[in-house]
């Protein structure tokens, strides 16, 4: 089972991923790439899914109203994912949450 940890990009540049995200020509996935010092780890935990499925169960957990008891457990009480997020799986790769789905960085 891999491991994935949640990495929260700062809040002064949601405004800026927001914008991007529109964009569609890989601008948010090149933002993330050039401000990683700008994301923290919140959360890890294993879960028994690999690549974009493991992005894909740690956003529905952040995002899910019906899973808040676990959430609060595994994640706390951390902001829910969004846009220009980042989920690393296993040993380093890496997925940042984009208007609709996920790119792989």
């Amino acid at each position: 089972m891999p491991n994935i940890t949640i990495k929260l990009l700062s809040e002064e540049y949601l405004p800026t991923v927001w914008s991007l995200r529109l964009r569609g020509d890989g601008a948010l996935a090149e933002f993330a790439r050039n401000h990683i010092e700008s994301y923290q780890p919140v959360a890890s935990w294993k879960v028994d899914v690999l690549d974009e499925a493991a992005a894909e169960e740690a956003f529905d957990l952040t995002n899910n109203p019906s899973r808040q008891s676990e959430r609060e457990f595994l994640y706390g009480k951390q902001r829910t994912m969004t846009v220009g997020d980042i989920v690393e799986v296993g040993s380093g790769e890496c997925y940042i949450c984009d208007a609709i789905g996920w790119t792989k960085l």
